[in-house]
């Protein structure tokens, strides 16, 4: 099985560099209109710097909406110039496509999210928000959310439109299998061809509204190693502007192989070893520079307590 995330951060997430320069309830359906909002306008990155500061790699990191506002570690005490990309972490799609209003969204229809936006605008810096699909092993589920993407896409670009956010994370997470739908009018897909086309619909909504907004997603480590998992990198790379690969939790995949071959019980090993294991950050930043180019890969780091 190819390493992949099993969490994500309690608060700011890994800043992470690319190789190179340069109670459900249906939420989006019940928003309610206001008369001639202002929205901050994306940020557009210059053809040599991230942001004002004149970053030249995209420092991506990814913020849990419960400590967003925190004055200690929150929004407010970030240092904004050391920052490219910050994520919301994260609005939920259910099987029906429809996003929840959970307390993440509740926090996202706030001024704590307003306030990050125009925060991290005034340093050109991009605010993205993280979409997250059924998982939990819910097969059916996730099969269907994917099966009704146009609503996902159609909801989370109504919030776009009136929040001046920069584009869209994709952190779907699962294993290649078929999908059968419930729905006779949808043709059997695998999952993999289904995320395909999730990146295909959100790419055409995003250019459709403006050119040049952002879309990334979150990719496991060894995805790029192979075409049979859950991500197909190079079809993907058509749609995507960058791919934020997950490289962490390795310490599971790596048991039964060198140096942790002679292990009788689970033996404690890094989570994110640079080389020596056999999956490791040297080898998977290296496959997947070859399939999309340097540019485009974020290496992920496990800056979030489980280290």
């Amino acid at each position: 099985m190819f390493p992949r995330a099993a969490a994500r951060a309690l608060c700011l997430l890994p800043f992470v560099i690319p190789l190179i320069p340069l109670q459900t309830v249906q939420a989006a359906a019940s928003v309610q209109a206001k008369a001639a909002p202002v929205v901050a306008q994306p940020v557009r990155a210059s053809s040599t710097s991230y942001n004002t500061f004149g970053l030249t790699r995209d420092v991506f990191g990814y913020a849990t909406s419960g400590s967003l506002g925190d004055p200690s570690v929150g929004y407010p005490s970030w240092n904004f110039d050391l920052l490219a990309t910050v994520s919301f972490f994260a609005i939920h799609a259910q099987y029906n496509g429809v996003l929840i209003a959970d307390s993440n969204w509740t926090v996202f229809q706030s001024s704590t999210f307003s306030g990050l936006v125009s925060t991290a605008h005034a340093h050109g810096t991009k605010v993205v928000v993280t979409l997250v699909g059924p998982g939990g092993g819910a097969l059916i589920d996730q099969c269907n959310a994917l099966y009704n993407d146009d609503t996902t896409i159609a909801q989370i670009m109504t919030q776009l439109k009136a929040k001046g956010f920069d584009g869209i994370n994709i952190d779907y997470e699962g294993q290649n299998a078929m999908c059968n739908p419930t729905n006779p009018g949808y043709p059997p897909m695998t999952t993999q061809a289904l995320m395909v086309k999730l990146a295909k619909d959100m790419r055409a909504a995003l250019d459709a509204y403006t050119p040049g907004l952002y879309l990334s997603i979150a990719s496991y480590s060894g995805s790029a190693s192979a075409n049979d998992g859950f991500f197909n990198i190079p079809q993907l790379n058509q749609y995507v502007d960058s791919f934020f690969v997950m490289a962490y939790d390795m310490d599971y995949a790596n048991q039964g192989s060198p140096p942790l071959a002679g292990c009788s019980s689970f033996c404690m090993a890094p989570i994110s070893p640079l080389t020596n294991y056999q999956w490791n950050d040297s080898t998977s930043m290296a496959q997947y520079s070859s399939l999309v180019g340097p540019g485009k890969v974020i290496l992920g780091q496990p800056y979030y307590g489980r280290v």
